[in-house]
């Protein structure tokens, strides 16, 4: 008696057959599924995706001006120029007193590097349609990974903005031992420096300019090689160190010489030491809800970025532990840590709900071909999904 044959199988058929009668199929779906797990586990979790969108910002200082001459005589040629480039989306521009920025916006998936240099080489051939009086510009990229990731507000009730940031000068320094810590900034106070509030009428009475007496500034606030110096066959290195580093040694510097004696700096100017910038203050206070008093406090902000290519995650785990280590050893009392931004708490939050909407999604597919095909089929196709 002869067999009956069997039904005549296209391609899709003989390769189903061929693999349901195979051993190697189990150990395919195995390396498959432990594949992904891995894929979830490796792969960088981000809070803002990692798009290429080339953009830059170009700043013009010209000194004199107020908002308006800026904006007529610097932002809208800057503009006007910048339109004509190749692949330009958006170009924004803005005034202030003495500075303008424009920003210039790539199309997105535009190489980064030849748009920069498209961008930097076409500001250098019309560098002449800037007014006299005008700096050269500075080009500066503008990238997604120059969003920080981490955001540490220093407040204190007892400690000024510039005694807060001397802090958190401390913390950053250790902050940035840290792997895959990038570019991280201190906002809310300026550094201190020393001031000098120069008197018109006491600098024309000494007969001294005032461009000769920046240019003496210049010259003596240095710190450069100073050549070598070669003695017995030796050689010894020469360094000039005439960096101020008090008020007094500032006042006490000669700018010129009146009536055969010599005119110190602190009989033209007031000197002071304080902030760069006295205008710019910040503070931080909380609501009702909040377990702290509603009283402001002076703060300063520590930003954390991160590299490019990094799991926004773990850099930010591994700073906050380090943070807890500066807290017990370093930080001053009176002065509270609080952490206002944390976006890789935000992207592992945001994977893990997709993660779970994706499982939930699997189990219900697994229920309906349970009851229409059979739980050995459903479990089956939805394997493979």
């Amino acid at each position: 008696m002869s067999s009956t044959p069997g039904p005549v199988l296209n391609s899709a058929g003989r390769l189903t057959r061929a693999f349901l009668h195979t051993k190697i199929t189990p150990l395919i779906m195995i390396a498959i599924t432990l594949f992904g797990v891995l894929a979830i586990i490796v792969t960088p979790r981000l809070y803002n995706p990692e798009i290429v969108v080339p953009a830059a910002e170009i700043i013009v200082v010209r000194p004199g001006n107020g908002p308006k001459q800026i904006q007529r005589q610097v932002v809208r040629p800057l503009e006007q120029l910048m339109y004509s480039l190749r692949r330009v989306k958006h170009v924004y521009g803005y005034a202030a007193a003495d500075v303008g920025v424009v920003t210039v916006q790539f199309e997105v998936g535009a190489d980064e590097t030849s748009s920069l240099m498209y961008l930097y080489n076409e500001l250098q051939r019309n560098i002449e349609r800037l007014p006299p009086g005008t700096r050269r510009p500075i080009v500066k990229s503008i990238g997604i990974d120059d969003v920080p990731i981490l955001a540490l507000t220093l407040s204190s009730k007892e400690l000024t903005g510039p005694q807060l940031r001397e802090v958190g000068e401390h913390f950053l320094t250790q902050l940035h031992s840290v792997p895959n810590v990038g570019l991280s900034t201190i906002i809310g106070s300026e550094p201190r420096a020393l001031k000098i509030l120069v008197d018109p009428q006491r600098l024309a009475g000494t007969g001294i300019s005032l461009e000769h007496l920046l240019g003496v500034l210049e010259g003596s606030n240095v710190v450069a090689p100073g050549g070598e110096l070669e003695n017995d066959n030796r050689r010894i290195p020469l360094r000039v160190n005439a960096a101020f580093t008090s008020v007094r040694e500032l006042g006490d510097l000669i700018i010129g010489v009146r009536d055969r004696r010599p005119v110190f700096l602190k009989e033209v100017a007031t000197l002071a030491q304080g902030p760069r910038n006295e205008q710019q203050r910040a503070w931080i206070a909380f609501g009702k809800g909040a377990h702290a008093t509603p009283d402001p406090r002076n703060a300063v902000t520590i930003t954390i970025g991160k590299r490019p290519g990094t799991n926004a995650v773990t850099v930010a785990q591994a700073v906050l532990a380090k943070l807890k280590t500066l807290e017990r050893e370093a930080l001053p009392e009176g002065v509270r840590v609080t952490v206002t931004r944390d976006y890789g708490h935000r992207a592992n939050e945001a994977v893990n709900t997709l993660i779970e909407h994706l499982a939930i999604a699997a189990g219900v597919v697994l229920i309906i071909l349970f009851f229409f095909l059979g739980w050995r089929e459903g479990v089956i196709v939805t394997l493979l999904v």
